[in-house]
């Protein structure tokens, strides 16, 4: 019995043991916690952005052509509409617009905006900006303007804009810079211009700005360098943090180590342009042939080093309406030549023959390149070869103006490069007078459809249907995009996600750990 009791003590004074330890490892466990939380809201973060850029025109994006100017200006100016990161259009100084005519907008603007001098933002600044526009003879945003043929203010927050004609996504043109009447420098964005020097400027928070205590970069250096190579050297030792680049060899001037690479699509697109007035490009089966013959992998791999995107689409670099199907033959020089001969034609006398309209018809084509451009050739000679390789001839022709050639539609194929633009408008492709000449009364109904379309869903249906007939016509070869590079200290947090339109996208929750 005494045993018993003794065992029944010693269990009980094991489990007392156990639970004091348990609470005692408990309160350490929350002591550390607390700790480290402390810790985290004792944090600082460095509070000045350095930014480097080159060769600067004009610090007034309505007249500068310099790239780097027109990213930093999205941080000093707002638009009437701006792009997501999805390039889809949302309102910043317009809240709503709309079609009211075949060739009217009526839009309505956001109220108590100020400017960074304090004062209040109206239409007739929308009306100034426009008109200036319209006067800069070389400004970039005078594409965006040129269709406008009368601004009427109804009233301090509402204009009307008819048009010269009726175009496709006329919105997506209200994407430029709205300045003020009486300074330049001076917007409605998120930073202002505090301080301005030849070689340098200075931004700082916008105190007009809503939750603008809430943004942890207070202050913005911009300096303006000669060369991009200089802007690398004071990159490299650490006196900016942040640059963009084009260039495929930045790591020769930068080294390797020490800092954060963002890869993102750049805006020039390259593709085959086939002029389907040439009897044998009029026939799919010829364009298809032609499309499984090209590995686009090996062209981006051998001349780009894979640093370019291969593309299936000219809307694939994360367009909203893009549904991400993959609209590529894929690569399949077996393929290619069991469609030719499946479709009557014969390879004798080393090239691919067939009687059409009681000709003889042969596949040979020239290939129209631009002779000023050397990784654009050795495209064109990749696809020269790979094409031969399934015995279709091709003849490298190289001229200065291949645009000349194309819009006169003087051309077999021609490997064009176009830059995307903000609109997600495909009529140079699809619609009447397109650079290939083809002809399909179903695409063409379907591109007046949309220019009228203001449901999202109905709309994404419609190109989702261009997709598939795209795919299944080939009336042109999609090749790849281009690649573009931002790099940043790696002190630099947060979600950083550029697109080729808004560089620096998101820097409102942007931080720099010290």
């Amino acid at each position: 019995m005494k045993e018993r009791i003794m065992k029944r003590l010693f269990l009980l004074s094991a489990i007392i043991i156990i639970i004091i330890a348990i609470v005692i490892v408990r309160k350490q466990g929350n002591n550390q916690q607390q700790s480290i939380n402390q810790m985290a809201e004792e944090k600082t973060y460095r509070t000045e952005l350095r930014i480097g850029i080159s060769a600067v025109d004009s610090f007034d994006p309505i007249i500068s052509n310099n790239k780097n100017v027109q990213d930093v200006s999205k941080l000093i100016y707002e638009s009437l509409v701006t792009l997501d990161e999805n390039y889809k259009i949302k309102g910043v100084l317009a809240t709503e617009w709309a079609k009211t005519a075949e060739n009217s907008y009526i839009i309505k603007l956001k109220q108590g905006v100020k400017w960074h001098n304090g004062n209040e933002f109206t239409a007739n600044d929308v009306e100034f900006t426009i008109n200036k526009i319209k006067q800069e003879k070389n400004s970039i945003y005078k594409v965006n303007v040129e269709n406008i043929s009368q601004i009427t203010i109804i009233d301090n927050y509402t204009i009307r804009l008819d048009l010269l004609n009726d175009e496709a996504f006329f919105e997506y043109n209200l994407i430029f810079p709205i300045q003020n009447s009486s300074d330049y420098t001076i917007g409605t964005g998120l930073y202002k211009i505090n301080q301005m020097e030849q070689n340098k400027v200075e931004l700082t928070r916008n105190q007009y700005k809503e939750n603008i205590e809430n943004v942890q970069i207070k202050t913005i250096t911009v300096k303006n360098y000669s060369t991009m190579g200089e802007a690398y050297n004071d990159f490299k030792i650490g006196n900016i943090d942040i640059i963009n680049t084009d260039n495929l060899d930045y790591s020769n001037y930068i080294g390797t180590l020490g800092y954060t690479v963002r890869n993102f699509y750049g805006r020039n697109f390259d593709f085959l342009c086939m002029n389907t007035k040439n009897t044998a490009l009029y026939n799919i089966e010829v364009r298809k042939a032609i499309s499984f013959a090209i590995d686009k992998n090996l062209i981006v791999s051998s001349i780009f080093n894979n640093k370019y995107y291969v593309a299936n689409y000219p809307l694939d670099y994360g367009n909203w309406l893009y549904s991400n199907q993959d609209t590529s033959s894929g690569y399949n020089p077996e393929q290619s030549k069991k469609i030719l001969e499946e479709n009557g034609w014969e390879y004798k006398n080393n090239v691919w023959q067939k009687s059409i309209d009681n000709k003889n018809v042969q596949l040979k084509f020239n290939l129209l390149v631009s002779s000023n451009n050397e990784l654009r050739i050795k495209v064109a000679e990749s696809i020269k070869q790979q094409l031969e390789e399934v015995g279709i001839k091709i003849n490298i022709t190289k001229v200065s103006s291949i645009n000349s050639y194309v819009q006169n539609k003087n051309y077999d194929i021609a490997l064009v490069q176009i830059s995307t633009g903000v609109s997600p408008d495909l009529s140079m492709f699809f619609g009447d007078n397109n650079l290939i000449n083809y002809k399909n009364p179903e695409v063409i109904s379907i591109i007046d459809e949309i220019n009228e379309i203001n449901d999202e869903n109905l709309l994404k249906e419609k190109y989702k249907k261009l997709l598939e007939i795209y795919k299944t016509d080939i009336p042109f070869i999609s090749l790849y995009f281009d690649n573009s590079v931002l790099i940043y200290n790696s002190k630099i947090v947060g979600a950083i996600t550029p697109t080729w339109y808004n560089l620096y996208y998101n820097i409102e929750n942007w931080k720099i750990e010290v």
